[in-house]
């Protein structure tokens, strides 16, 4: 074998070794790459969990369909009974005027009496 054969033998075997060396470092990188990214995941799936079990935690304390319906009928009971007090104060009120007018009456009379020296 002459020298330009070892010399071309040579540089095949550079550029192998220079190709194994490219193909080792992108599986590292992407070896890495995937850890990372696993790693990531996992922690955004732990993040969810606890979005999860919050929500779920509130949705546990929302009242039912049954239970909110009862306040939509105690609420309507409620409405009726302050329609039934306001028409009591109507009454009141027109009982007030009336002692008021009675009052005012007796004032001026006192009035009129003390003017008049009696």
């Amino acid at each position: 074998m002459d020298i330009d054969a070892w010399r071309l033998g040579a540089d095949f075997a550079a550029i192998a070794l220079a190709l194994a060396s490219m193909a080792y470092a992108h599986w590292r990188t992407q070896a890495r790459a995937t850890q990372k990214d696993i790693e990531d995941l996992e922690r955004d799936v732990r993040d969810l969990d606890g979005r999860l079990t919050r929500a779920q935690a509130r949705l546990d304390e929302t009242p039912t369909s049954k239970a909110l319906h009862e306040v939509a009928l105690s609420i309507s009971d409620f409405g009726g009974d302050l329609r039934a007090i306001s028409e009591r104060l109507k009454g009141l009120g027109a009982i007030v005027e009336r002692l008021e007018k009675v009052t005012n009456r007796q004032e001026d009379w006192i009035r009129l009496e003390s003017r008049n020296g009696r």
